[in-house]
């Protein structure tokens, strides 16, 4: 079903039926734009590092489409309720919102390739107002309200009155919060320019959302503290023709909320509809603990679930939805599109894909599949362990427990067997490849199938030397711990069957140091010595990591690679997982220099890998 703003507050009452009544809920969204060229990411960014790099290309662009799938089990089956928003922050006849739209070529290049509808986007596209925003609404002299995203004055442009006026702001704004008093600041603007100032100011770096301004007289305006539990509370003047009144439906559902691949569509969820994205990547957690309690990324459990991570070839969206589509049909579950709900057929069809409301429904569709996958397998296996095979009594946890949350909703989406793995945010091309919203993230357990450990390598052996010793599994990415040690990442998965674990060995260095290829080994500093490179799975490196940091130090006697592990283990950051371009067909890298260590440069295909959904 397409809402559009002309229909937006007439259906808003259909819309929050149908999601509170929901068993879980999946979402999508296009963007105007992915990433700009100036801010790339790294193998090695930890959680931090990562989350400000993000945010940075979340603050350029924004969402444009953006769908929203309910799901509810009944007597015959689920039923899927998509919906499909056209997203717009346009001025209205009551607001302006002063928004700047800001794409990426590439990016609108691949919507309208996909049928996107500028056209609507523009004429029909439902405003936006997050809280933050809504806290520093104004009215103007001639009435007009207006709420501002982006800085209404440039600073550099300031004359000297009015950059006075913000220091003495920001000084006094800093005396009354150290001081913790809870009687309003009082400021005196002396023009329109600096109470503009003054809103300005709340809504950006560490006050938005906390404090909030509003005039006491034509001569004051009055600052105050606003309370944790009056944050996210509609203001007396907040718009009815709001896309965050679907975003507040969401988070009344109290379900399970799903993404795949989503770490763009919840940070651009939070800043669009929510709140500003904070500086710190803790106060982001709290964020979004805040807004959807449990938040399922599909990409994640595809790569981490210990039942689910050897099932599939590719986690890529729309390889995954065939697939788990198939063996729901063939399990006997029943899935059919709600009444007034036809816009998408169960079937699909190739001008649905990409669009928010369709993906939702296929990230819904991978997501139910999941969850009776695994709880079907963990059934046979507490089967074989049981000598009296099924039991009368109840396991904890099972579809037939009572739900944690309320008796109106499906338990099994609550259940033991899939909970650990919620509020999880895969993260692409990165060694710490999640996000964790409720706690800290862990090493343990969290490397991808297609990463590979490679110890002893030669000093001065270049990425280009390692490509040639290891043909067979080419294309890889490659992430250096130091000058002899580092992570291969596969890119084909295909190709994981063919990697040889442990030493190279004399015979694959021969003809690259005595052979007919002496000039390209000597152009790629091949020695004898790289004979003794040694490859490892992940799981044989967290054993021996494990190890090596049981080993007291006083211990003479160890192998070579284990001496390896054991340096790599106290480096300060320890590559944990795996580059998500193991789906993508993706050319291989321009080759390293010879003298220099560096990661693989990005490719073009990297920075719109977010529209396959990897």
């Amino acid at each position: 079903m397409e809402i559009l703003k002309k229909d937006f507050v007439a259906s808003l009452p259909t819309i929050r039926e149908t999601l509170l009544d929901a068993d879980f809920i999946s979402i999508d969204a296009e963007f105007s734009g992915l990433s700009t060229p100036d801010v790339r990411f790294n193998n090695a960014d930890d959680a931090q590092y990562r989350y400000n790099k993000v945010r940075q290309h979340i603050q350029a662009f924004m969402i444009v489409q953006y769908g929203v799938c309910a799901f509810k089990k009944t007597e015959t089956g689920y039923v899927a309720k998509p919906f499909n928003f056209y997203v717009f922050g346009g001025d209205t006849d009551n607001v302006s919102s002063n928004r700047n739209f800001l794409s990426n070529a590439s990016s609108l290049s691949f919507l309208r390739s996909n049928n996107f509808d500028f056209n609507k986007l523009i004429d029909e596209g439902i405003p936006f107002y997050n809280y933050t925003e809504e806290s520093g609404l104004y009215t103007t002299s001639g009435g007009r309200d207006v709420i501002s995203r982006h800085n209404i004055v440039d600073e550099s442009t300031l004359n000297k009155a009015n950059k006075g006026f913000l220091d003495h702001l920001r000084q006094i704004l800093a005396s009354w919060l150290q001081n913790g008093t809870a009687k309003p600041l009082l400021v005196s603007p002396n023009n329109v320019s600096q109470r503009k100032l003054v809103y300005q100011e709340l809504q950006n770096g560490p006050y938005g959302g906390f404090l909030k301004a509003s005039s006491r007289d034509t001569r004051h305006m009055e600052i105050i503290r606003v309370p944790d539990e009056k944050r996210f509370v509609k203001t007396s003047k907040s718009p009815d023709l709001n896309f965050r009144h679907v975003i507040e439906a969401i988070k009344d559902a109290n379900c399970p909320v799903v993404i795949h691949n989503g770490m763009y569509d919840i940070c651009h969820t939070v800043d669009q509809f929510w709140q500003h994205l904070p500086d710190q990547v803790l106060d982001f957690k709290t964020v979004v603990n805040d807004m959807w309690s449990n938040l399922v990324d599909t990409k994640y459990m595809a790569e981490f679930h210990p039942i689910l991570r050897n099932c599939f070839s590719s986690s890529v969206l729309g390889t995954l939805f065939e697939t788990v589509e198939e063996e729901l049909k063939k399990g006997g579950h029943t899935i059919r599109m709600g009444d007034g709900f036809d816009r998408y057929s169960v079937n699909g069809s190739p001008e649905s894909c990409h669009e928010a409301g369709y993906d939702a429904y296929m990230t819904g569709i991978i997501y139910l599949g999941f969850v009776y996958f695994v709880k079907e397998k963990e059934e046979e296996n507490q089967a074989k362990l049981d000598s009296n095979a099924l039991t009368t009594q109840e396991k904890p946890g099972s579809p037939s427990s009572p739900s944690s949350s309320t008796t109106t909703k499906d338990p099994i989406f609550m259940d033991a067997s899939v909970t650990p793995y919620y509020n999880r945010i895969f993260l692409m091309r990165c060694d710490i490849p999640y996000i964790d919203l409720q706690g800290q993230e862990t090493a343990v357990g969290n490397i991808q199938k297609n990463r590979f450990f490679l110890s002893n390598i030669p000093t001065g052996l270049t990425y280009h030397g390692i490509e040639k010793l290891y043909p067979d599994i080419q294309p890889t990415n490659l992430s250096w711990n130091n000058d002899n040690s580092a992570w291969i990442t596969i890119r084909h998965t295909d190709k994981i069957d063919l990697v040889k674990l442990g030493i190279l060995g004399t015979e694959a260095v021969r003809e690259f140091v005595h052979g007919s290829r002496q000039e390209e080994g000597a152009a790629c500093h091949i020695t004898s010595q790289a004979a003794d490179m040694e490859l490892l799975s992940g799981e044989q490196w967290e054993a021996l990591q494990a190890k090596a940091s049981k080993e007291s130090p006083r211990t003479t006697t160890t192998t070579t690679t284990t001496t390896t592990i054991a340096a790599v283990a106290a480096a300060p950051v320890i590559p944990t997982g795996g580059s998500s371009y193991d789906d993508l067909d993706i050319p291989l890298p321009p080759s390293f220099t010879t003298n220099k260590r560096e990661h693989s440069p990005p490719t073009s295909e990297e920075k719109d890998a977010k529209r396959t959904k990897n």
